[in-house]
């Protein structure tokens, strides 16, 4: 692999992490929205909107900046929600979408789990009835010695 490759490789990996950070705010915020007051919804809505920030404010490479667009977007909307005291549940809902996208077209996985088929042990097959090999007797137990009788 060329070096550059990775480095591009890298650099989108790394940006898709921070969406998906954001991502998993903001999923997080509407499964626990009724269960919140009103002042700690605002500050949820707050955090996220200053992740987004820091992710826009980072330097990223040209092929980025389709996506930056995306979530600027996103991060004013949750802003222009919260200081205007509107309905930030929709506001959520349609970041949450809008980010969802964004992660489509990224084509980075969202996590690393693998689906076992590499890390599985390989089990040895059965050989078939009637082969030279057999398989091993097990070995039973030893018996205790009898008792002589008085």
């Amino acid at each position: 692999m060329e070096f550059k490759n990775y480095l591009f490789t890298e650099q989108k990996e790394y940006f898709a992490d921070r969406v998906n950070a954001v991502l998993t705010g903001v999923h997080e915020f509407l499964q626990a929205k009724n269960q919140m007051p009103a002042k700690h919804m605002l500050r949820n809505g707050e955090d996220i909107a200053n992740q987004i920030r820091k992710i826009l404010h980072t330097s990223w490479p040209r092929s980025e900046h389709k996506y930056l667009k995306v979530l600027q977007k996103c991060g004013v909307a949750l802003m222009k929600s919260i200081e205007d005291k509107g309905d930030m549940l929709d506001v959520i809902n349609s970041v949450r979408s809008e980010l969802e996208k964004l992660t489509q077209k990224l084509k980075v996985p969202v996590n690393k789990l693998g689906t076992g088929e590499e890390e599985a042990p390989r089990r040895p097959e059965p050989s078939p009835p009637g082969s030279q090999e057999e398989t091993p007797q097990p070995i039973p137990p030893p018996t205790p010695p009898a008792m002589p009788h008085q």
